[in-house]
């Protein structure tokens, strides 16, 4: 707990940091914004994020919910307004090199204007990308099974103050209207905080689930941030959550979840079972190689988030087999979704928020 108290006040420098450059670009082109009240105000919001998050268990649900809508704006408008600095830096370096300075000074206002205006409409963009979740088809054929089954896979749900009531009542009810055999969630339903999710009541529409094979989920990263995951599988009932577990769902398909790679005392996965179709589910993309040797033919994972907005996005391709997206390994079919909610800002650019329907088909004779 400390150590996530910790992180959430380093980020509160570094955004200050971020606010500190923005203060200083816009208060260079537009001089009504370089009084030292602008200053202040800039650096009091680069507090909300973490206040958010630190005073969770403090504090009332709503104001908590305000201050994590205006700290996850404020976070991302600090960080592009501090990439928009270093621009504005060179730019500056250039005409002082050059004797350009006095037209430097006559472009600073277009400039201002121009990078307030981009980053409005990037904010609007990625509001749109992360709250509008699309329902992503994929197919796979299958010469073992013996009738087509239909996968729901929605991972990285992340709810708190963020994403609450209202979200995850019209998440429930896009889930229930696909119709699928079996859903599957693959870890991180909850942000970090279940006392929270607990009193905002945004669990309780999951209990309205419907899936005929049943509706099962693995545990992520943020499920062990300040819970009790045995309190979390009990308020998401009828959701089965699996650590480390394997069961069969049809005669024909077995089903392994696997509890998560950086709190499971078990990291290696166990071997397939002898069922013609054998599905695992693995919150980190952390163990795909293996998945394949122990003989499964359907890998699902999440955590990812694709890096959920760029530059985040060239980090995570690096990090990861595959950050996001489908790709074979050998007879197994690996696929890497980027979650249908979204970490710390309501905001998404270079990945959209999804739910996979993925249809198993069998392959006749």
């Amino acid at each position: 707990m400390h150590n996530r108290r910790l992180f959430f006040r380093n980020i509160a420098v570094l955004t200050a940091i971020g606010s500190a450059a923005a203060w200083l670009m816009y208060g260079t082109a537009f001089p009504g914004v370089s009084s030292v009240l602008f200053l202040w105000l800039f650096l009091a919001l680069s507090a909300a994020f973490a206040v958010s998050h630190n005073a969770m268990d403090n504090l009332p649900v709503l104001p908590i919910k305000i201050l994590a809508w205006i700290g996850g704006y404020w976070l991302i408008f600090s960080l592009y307004s501090f990439l928009l600095f270093l621009l504005f830096t060179v730019s500056f370096l250039l005409s002082f090199l050059s004797g350009m300075l006095p037209q430097w000074r006559e472009w600073l206002p277009s400039f201002g204007i121009c990078s307030l205006t981009a980053i409005v409409c990037l904010l609007l963009y990625g509001t749109y990308l992360a709250l509008q979740i699309k329902i992503k088809n994929v197919i796979i054929p299958s010469a073992v099974i013996t009738a087509d089954i239909k996968l729901i896979f929605a991972t990285d749900i992340h709810l708190g103050p963020l994403l609450s009531k209202k979200y995850s009542r019209r998440l429930v009810q896009q889930l229930n209207s696909l119709h699928g055999d079996i859903i599957i969630f693959g870890g991180d339903m909850i942000d970090g905080n279940l006392d929270f999710v607990l009193r905002d009541k945004s669990y309780a529409a999951f209990r309205r689930l419907e899936a005929p094979l049943g509706i099962y989920a693995v545990y992520g990263n943020h499920d062990y941030f300040f819970s009790d995951i045995q309190e979390e599988a009990d308020a998401f009932s009828p959701i089965r959550f699996l650590r480390n577990e394997q069961l069969s769902v049809r005669e024909d398909i077995s089903l392994t979840g696997m509890d998560d790679y950086l709190h499971s005392r078990a990291k290696a996965v166990m071997a397939a079972a002898k069922t013609p179709l054998n599905i695992l589910i693995d919150h980190e993309p952390l163990r795909i190689e293996e998945a394949y040797r122990r003989g499964y033919d359907l890998y699902l994972a999440g955590h990812t988030h694709g890096g959920q907005f760029f530059p985040a996005t060239c980090v995570t391709n690096r990090l990861y087999t595959l950050n996001y997206g489908c790709r074979t390994f050998g007879p197994m079919t690996a696929v890497v979704s980027c979650g249908c909610g979204f970490w710390g800002m309501p905001f998404r650019l270079g990945t959209r928020a999804e739910i996979l329907c993925i249809t198993i088909k069998a392959q006749k004779d």
